[in-house]
């Protein structure tokens, strides 16, 4: 999950420390958190996210170094209609992912 938490970085440990205490007793614990300054993106999976100054949650595309973007070969034997679902439902997920 994400969130927004107002105050500084020791008190967010603090924080932490307090809730793992908390949920220890149902056999979990937050052993992973990455604390970002407002407006630095995080990335999860294919999307980068942060909250803006105003708490807004903004978002927009990750793509890693290694991605070659062929997702099928144009000379292959496969219906036309293929092809342009694969170009409809890449800009539909474009959509889906950037907010602005």
């Amino acid at each position: 999950g994400s969130g927004v938490f107002q105050g500084s970085k020791r008190q967010y440990a603090s924080f932490i420390r307090t809730i793992n205490t908390r949920i220890a007793q149902y056999g979990l614990n937050i052993d992973e958190h990455q604390i970002e300054d407002t407006g630095q993106y995080i990335t999860f999976l294919d999307i980068k996210f942060c909250f803006d100054h105003d708490g807004n949650l903004q978002t927009d595309l990750h793509v890693k170094e290694t991605d070659a973007r062929s997702y099928l070969y144009f000379g292959s034997h496969h219906p036309n209609h293929v092809f342009s679902s694969i170009v409809y439902s890449q800009c539909l997920r474009l959509r889906r992912i950037i907010n602005d």
